[in-house]
């Protein structure tokens, strides 16, 4: 193993210091160290002595081959090898932040920071994905998180487990909170079993969890190892909203509840037995950078979650949302429920507004108003009439004074 100060030299000509030990773990011993070159802090990563050298130096030279930090900068992923007559080893980037864990466990971050480190954790998987190379070994201990300026930042480390067709497999079957069940299973059974692609999006979703909602897949279950075996290989997301069994102690994360449809239904898509069914990284990417402008702070307790139609209380402290009203100054008055309410001649009387006029639609603790009538719908701004642009979508909130052509109306809560 190298001895603090040494120097020593990669295949491509780095010049590395040793500066310190950074830990041990299954598959070697990790050092900090400085390119004497540039001063530039990186991670050199020393292979334990049982793996095979030659199945090591191959899936190296592969995996440094397909340049996986120029493609994704989330992906910290070997750039140099470094061999001796002791050992062979790898050379990364140095991360300065925390394990994803540590991160959420300290409650620092938003719902919304959340969301946007499941979007970058997403994306990565799916550039490695699409490189036809599986990492193996996703979990929060190998997401580094790190705030840089007013955002915060995803780094998907420890490359060593990988799995590509065609190479010699890694020596890991992965961390037992995020196997996948069909591993699990060989495990259990002593046969030989090796994460790919597949598997990879069991991880991946047990990971998102715990990103999004601050909560362990199996958390309020697994309280022995049978009982998270069982957990985990059930095919079922346990914390489903739709599941009337599903543990309800209160918990430090956010309630399962805050997610909208599309987000649960990949939640539960992600825990099947049919590896086939598992979404694709594309897809949580594409869900979760959806959910980015679609999220809400309760009026009452000021906490965050997913707009959805389908919600009429704060997951959150169970407050009723609010209902509004619309009144003219004729005295029709309406009631924004569920559904669609359409504004028309009809219901206004004047012959300058259309037959269908507007139409207003309650989405959650939200109201909107979409415009559709020839002679406008107008939003008064303090000072005058502002029409909205025709076939628009506006927020309409309490205090808020419309005009359906001629007819002038008001917003209030009821």
């Amino acid at each position: 193993m190298p001895m603090m100060g040494e120097k020593i030299r990669t295949e491509s000509g780095r010049t590395l210091k040793c500066i310190k030990s950074l830990g041990l773990g299954g598959e070697g011993e990790a050092f900090l160290v400085a390119d004497v070159a540039t001063g530039e802090q990186g991670v050199l990563k020393v292979l334990a002595p049982f793996f095979d050298r030659k199945a090591s130096e191959k899936r190296l030279r592969f995996i440094i081959a397909k340049r996986l930090p120029e493609l994704c900068p989330v992906l910290v992923a070997p750039l140099d090898i470094v061999k001796t007559d002791q050992f062979i080893g790898h050379y990364a980037q140095f991360v300065d932040g925390m394990p994803l864990i540590k991160f959420v466990e300290g409650h620092s971050q938003t719902f919304v920071e959340n969301l946007q480190l499941a979007v970058a954790i997403s994306h990565a998987i799916g550039v490695l994905h699409d490189e036809n190379v599986a990492h193996g070994d996703i979990h929060s201990d190998n997401v580094i998180v790190k705030r840089q300026g007013s955002s915060v930042r995803a780094y998907l480390i420890d490359f060593d487990n990988f799995y590509s067709p065609g190479l010699p497999t890694g020596m890991s079957v992965g961390n037992l909170y995020y196997m996948a069940p069909e591993i699990r299973k060989a495990f259990a059974g002593g046969a030989a079993s090796a994460p790919d692609h597949l598997s990879d999006l069991f991880s991946l979703g047990v990971l998102l969890h715990e990103t999004i909602l601050l909560l362990n897949f199996t958390a309020g279950v697994e309280k022995s190892p049978e009982e998270l075996n069982k957990a985990m290989m059930s095919g079922y997301w346990i914390h489903d909203p739709a599941n009337p069994h599903r543990p309800l102690e209160s918990f430090m994360g956010y309630p399962p509840e805050v997610l909208n449809a599309e987000l649960a239904r990949l939640f539960r898509r992600s825990a099947s037995l049919d590896r086939e069914e598992r979404p694709k990284p594309k897809e949580w990417e594409q869900a979760l950078s959806t959910a980015l402008f679609k999220v809400h702070s309760c009026s009452v307790c000021r906490k965050a979650f997913l707009v959805e139609a389908s919600k009429t209380f704060c997951p959150h402290c169970k407050k009723p949302f609010p209902l509004l009203r619309v009144v003219t100054k004729s005295g029709f008055s309406l009631v924004v429920r569920g559904g669609a309410e359409f504004v028309g001649r009809t219901q206004l009387g004047s012959p300058k507004v259309s037959a269908q006029h507007s139409v207003l639609r309650r989405v959650g603790p939200e109201t909107w108003l979409e415009t559709r009538g020839r002679n406008g719908t107008y939003r008064w701004s303090g000072t005058e009439w502002k029409r909205a642009p025709d076939g628009s979508r506006i927020l309409i909130r309490p205090g808020d004074r419309l005009r359906f052509a001629d007819v002038e109306a008001h917003v209030e809560a009821v």
